[in-house]
């Protein structure tokens, strides 16, 4: 992400028409959450061009700035306004991690999110974390089926395991199937 202007929020504010990245998280349990952010600013030491602000589903939870100087190229930084701010996950599943603009001239290619407090991200830290496989639930109800599933992902179909998988119309949790004598596998698909 590549920042070209200057935007100051409030945690709890909603930026409209500002420049964001979105990522889509699944929590497997509730908690609280650093942020770890990688990034690089064209600032000098004094601090400026080096901000970015952070949300949760769409609302500001605060801005990590001052630590990214040019000179130091990309680093991890978490110095956080207002202090001590975390994210706080209230429910297990999907959220959506928001990284908004707020100076020109930063950039960042890394976000790390972890619920150890004393975590301390050192060069490129951690690999991408794999994706998550959402398990379907099949329920035999005489000589039909209903697939379940938790989450927002689209249903597909295909008449082989290995695929083409085709995304099937309008299907929702929990989805009948009656049996028509082909074979068919399924899968959620993000």
């Amino acid at each position: 992400m590549d920042c070209r202007n200057s935007s100051s929020f409030n945690p709890g504010d909603v930026p409209v028409g500002i420049p964001e990245l979105d990522y889509r998280v699944y929590f497997s349990t509730t908690g609280t959450f650093t942020v770890w952010v990688r990034g690089a600013g064209d600032s000098d030491a004094g601090g400026a061009n080096d901000s970015i602000n952070l949300g949760l589903d769409g609302a500001i939870a605060y801005r990590i700035n001052g630590v990214f100087p040019q000179s130091d190229g990309y680093a991890w930084g978490q110095t956080v306004t207002p202090a001590g701010a975390t994210f706080t996950v209230n429910t297990p599943g999907y959220h959506v991690i928001n990284a908004w603009m707020r100076e020109d001239g930063f950039g960042f290619d890394k976000l790390l999110l972890s619920s150890n407090p004393t975590f301390n991200p050192t060069g490129i830290s951690s690999p991408e974390s794999a994706a998550i496989l959402l398990p379907i639930t099949v329920t035999k109800a005489g000589g039909s089926f209903t697939l379940s599933w938790v989450g927002a992902g689209i249903l597909q179909s295909a008449t082989s395991v290995s695929g083409p998988y085709t995304d099937v119309p309008g299907a929702s949790s929990p989805w009948p199937v009656t049996p028509s004598g082909i074979q068919k596998y399924y899968r959620i698909h993000e």
